[in-house]
């Protein structure tokens, strides 16, 4: 599961992490819940995001500190499995494999030092807040359909045509706007906006947004 969801920005709540870890462990103990929370720390408007470690002690949380610290494209992150999961040693043993014949994805040894002591901070989530906000009205008046994000930096609104992926195609060729096609998230028919850029970019989109429309 990803909580905060992208593309979406959902925030799970705890009753729904609760019934999930109920089903796992009475449906299927062989199984784990996998929690991938790269955008835990950037949640908006009192948000929080319940740990799946109380749900369960089947459970393993993968994050990255590459959206915490604004500093996407590094790969440098932590994996955090239940002391009580009954395959934890060799489950961090497979992690431990891996990762070293996948040398190439390893964090240099200066950055691993620099994070470790990072590990507290963030970026300053207000300035996405502000941008959602800002994304949210000027795609609204737009005539686009989004729901409200909880948490992330993206805004995933609904495709007006029901060529979606021409859609954002002509968003491109026409009004220099790039966005992600929704089928990569396994969601047809929406389109993935992110908020990682000025807020004077964002501004400046929204007349292209409407003219791509209204085409």
């Amino acid at each position: 599961m990803n909580s905060p969801n992208n593309p979406t920005g959902r925030v799970y709540p705890r009753s729904e992490i609760e019934a999930l870890g109920k089903l796992i462990d009475s449906r299927a103990p062989q199984a784990t819940l996998v929690a991938d929370e790269p955008y835990r720390k950037l949640v908006f408007d009192g948000v929080s995001v319940p740990s799946i470690l109380e749900a369960t002690v089947r459970s393993v949380v993968a994050s990255s500190f590459s959206k915490d610290l604004g500093i996407a494209g590094e790969r440098i992150g932590f994996l955090a499995v239940h002391p009580e999961h009954p395959d934890r040693a060799a489950l961090l043993a497979a992690a431990t494999f891996s990762m070293r014949t996948l040398g190439f994805v390893n964090a240099p040894a200066l950055q691993q030092r620099l994070v470790a002591r990072l590990t507290g901070a963030r970026v300053d989530v207000e300035q996405y807040r502000v941008r959602r906000d800002l994304a949210l009205a000027g795609l609204a008046r737009a005539g686009y359909e989004c729901v409200k994000p909880e948490g992330g930096m993206f805004v995933f609104p609904a495709s007006p045509t029901r060529d979606y992926v021409e859609f954002a195609r002509r968003l491109a060729r026409t009004q220099r706007i790039l966005v992600v096609p929704g089928s990569g998230f396994g969601a047809p028919g929406f389109f993935r906006v992110s908020l990682a850029v000025p807020a004077s970019t964002i501004e400046r989109s929204f007349a292209g947004f409407e003219k791509a429309r209204t085409a």
